[in-house]
């Protein structure tokens, strides 16, 4: 979380919250918007392809890059002369992509059930760094010559930390598809398209009132620019202090309750503050607004915890995440395009107003269907990761000792190339099984679990195995008798999603072995 509020604190020199006056000197008429808009777009686009690359090479490459890469931005910082405004914006909005991979390290890192109220409290993290890089403007002055150096040293330093410390359960996947075709994949999923509209409304508005909130303040309230500064400091503490809230809400009720009301509570607040009514009315309203934006998108970020697949985890974190960021862009220029055309923000307010109580109205409307919906978001297979076999092991007691070291020897080379499920019989006697101990032997760093079943897995049975699959461990499940293993063998199969069967038979394992299944009838395959 710290190396994240480091590389926030670049992006925000330049954007989402506006320039700081002091670092952009001769920055007048439309330069401030366009440094901001190209910071933004950078922080906001960049997170899909840091996603991928999250997954691919892992957080403790990816981080370590974005840091540097930060600091490199921050030192042209310094350097940059009146005319280089916004080609010095564009570089510092590297520092926000970091939210792919920071969310990815966090989803990765706790197990099922808890990942969503920690990656809550990490937003919780980005909320407060976006509260201290608005409010400190206040009182730190950051010199482009002595300042931003300090900065910049700051973020090699956590740079080298997350390459020494940072390491991660989970294998990196296996990408074979081009990177936008798995982006494409990811989009026609119905969760991920859900995710990443109520993430544009929560977070997207908490972004739009980091933007506008100051003008909006000073104009309509006539209060100081400091004043205003605070207030809206204020406001995104107490949205960053309701994010875990939210995610703690989706633990024990409905998440699209949560969602429901939470946008329901914005938009009165949005629509009250159309009224413009007296300072004292407006606090209120704003107070409002940013518990029930904040608790929306923590609700939000907490499914995206739960409903992630661990391979995948940075690229759907970063494209909800893109899409919340380009989001928020757009109220500040509504706004200011309706003051500009009527002199009031009412007109503006309401028609955002309106759109949070559509969004509200539809989880309302469809609760029943994206109930489901986000209770199995993985309805679609990524082309390039598909489901690991199921392997279906006779008794090793039927064979010869060489050709349980084959059969051995090859499943240990199938184990360094894909994910398996190993069904195994249990051998007589009990004492510990002649697989586990060989694969063990040969697999050093594989961590490999043994798991005994009785007859067709449970379902929370295959939600373990699932996890323990996708986290990157190598199960043997062993059961009474040859039927048993074929049993178990076809229950995972088709829980698993996969189309194959490899059995091993009393030769050494090869691609002949490997037979189709028909799920109608578990036990019986040609």
């Amino acid at each position: 979380m710290t190396g994240y509020s480091l590389t926030f604190w670049a992006w925000s020199l330049a954007g989402p919250f506006g320039p700081a006056p002091q670092l952009w000197p001769g920055l007048g008429g439309g330069g401030p918007l366009l440094a901001v808009l190209a910071a933004v777009i950078v922080g906001s686009l960049g997170r899909i392809p840091v996603g991928v690359w999250t997954d691919r090479y892992g957080a403790g490459i990816v981080l370590p890059v974005i840091s540097v890469l930060a600091a490199a931005a921050v030192l042209l910082l310094t350097v940059a002369g009146p005319g280089l405004g916004t080609m010095a914006a564009a570089p510092l909005g590297v520092g926000g992509t970091s939210f792919a991979a920071g969310a990815a390290v966090v989803i990765r890192a706790f197990p099922p059930g808890r990942r969503g109220v920690w990656l809550s409290v990490f937003g919780a993290g980005m909320g407060l760094a976006s509260a201290a890089a608005i409010v400190s403007r206040l009182w730190i002055v950051v010199d482009r010559r002595s300042g931003l150096p300090l900065l910049a040293l700051a973020l090699i330093g956590h740079a080298i930390v997350a390459a020494v410390l940072l390491h991660e359960r989970s294998r990196p996947a296996r990408y074979r598809a081009r990177g936008r075709d798995i982006v494409l994949t990811l989009l026609r999923l119905p969760a991920t398209r859900y995710l990443c509209a109520w993430y544009a409304v929560g977070f997207g508005g908490l972004v739009a009132a980091g933007l506008y909130l100051p003008a909006y303040l000073h104009r309509c309230h006539q209060l100081p620019a400091g004043n205003a500064t605070l207030v809206t400091g204020a406001c995104l503490t107490l949205a960053a202090a309701c994010r875990p809230l939210g995610g703690w809400l989706c633990r024990r009720h409905n998440p699209v309750r949560v969602l429901r009301n939470g946008f329901t509570g914005a938009g009165l607040a949005v629509l009250a503050l159309a009224l413009q009514p007296d300072l004292a009315v407006a606090t209120g309203a704003l107070g409002v607004l940013a518990a029930c934006l904040g608790s929306a998108s923590g609700a939000v970020q907490a499914l995206i915890g739960d409903t992630a697949h661990l391979r995948h985890a940075g690229l759907l974190a970063g494209t909800v995440g893109a899409i919340g960021g380009l989001a928020g862009v757009l109220p500040p220029l509504l706004l200011a395009g309706t003051y500009g055309i009527s002199g009031t923000y009412g007109v503006g307010l309401t028609l955002l107003a309106a759109v949070v109580m559509s969004t509200a109205w539809h989880l309302h409307r469809h609760r029943q269907v994206i109930t489901a919906t986000l209770a199995f978001p993985d309805t679609e297979a990524f082309p390039d990761d598909p489901a690991p076999p199921v392997v279906a092991v006779t008794s090793p007691s039927h064979r010869s000792p060489g050709e349980q070291a084959d059969g051995i020897a090859t499943l240990a080379r199938l184990a360094t190339e894909r994910e398996l499920v190993i069904v195994a019989e249990t051998t007589a006697g009990g004492s510990g099984h002649p697989i586990i101990a060989g694969l063990r032997m040969r697999l050093p760093r594989h961590r490999i679990v043994g798991l005994t079943s009785d007859g067709c897995p449970h379902s929370h049975e295959i939600s373990l195995i699932t996890e323990l699959v996708h986290d990157g461990v190598l199960p043997v499940i062993e059961t009474r008798g040859a039927a048993g293993a074929e049993i178990v063998a076809a229950s995972l199969t088709v829980a698993l999603g996969t189309t194959d069967i490899l059995r091993p038979g009393s030769p050494p394992l090869n691609d002949s072995s490997r037979q189709p299944l028909d799920a109608s009838q578990p036990g019986r395959h040609p």
